[in-house]
């Protein structure tokens, strides 16, 4: 589900308890068109919070998390259609969006590498004491 306005993310920031909501860095990726914001859902249960993604023009997931920036038992399934989705995005994909798309690689790769410098370190929840770079390379899921 694509977030049809900003109160729609900052809610699922809130329901979640996730940092969508209050990071400036979502929204100025955002703006860049260098990731955008996608709500995972159930078929089931399509009004039920489930996970959110941070997405590149590709399909490619730079982060995929659910409650308190959690991944649940369920991760796999949710991989396993991911990645299907891609599959899909990528026979849509125009030149545009593969010129957005390799310059959203290199933004994210030059993020990644002063994160590293930085040794940014996770402070609270669940993944407290681990570095940010390594959370965020886990959760990466590159279009094929």
């Amino acid at each position: 589900v694509a977030p049809a306005r900003i109160e729609d993310v900052i809610r699922e920031g809130q329901e979640l308890s996730h940092c969508i909501a209050n990071s400036e860095n979502y929204w100025e990726r955002i703006e860049k068109g260098e990731s955008f914001l996608l709500f995972l859902r159930k078929t089931s249960d399509p009004h039920q919070h489930y996970y959110t993604m941070e997405i590149e023009p590709d399909g490619t997931v730079r982060q995929l998390r659910t409650y308190y920036d959690r991944q649940n038992s369920d991760i796999d399934d949710a991989k396993a259609f991911l990645k299907e989705w891609q599959a899909v995005v990528k026979k849509r994909l125009t030149e545009e969006d593969r010129k957005a798309a390799a310059r959203s690689s290199v933004l994210r790769e030059l993020e990644f590498e002063q994160l590293r410098q930085d040794n940014v370190i996770i402070r609270t929840g669940d993944l407290a004491g681990q570095r940010l770079v390594d959370i965020l390379v886990g959760d990466l899921m590159e279009a094929a």
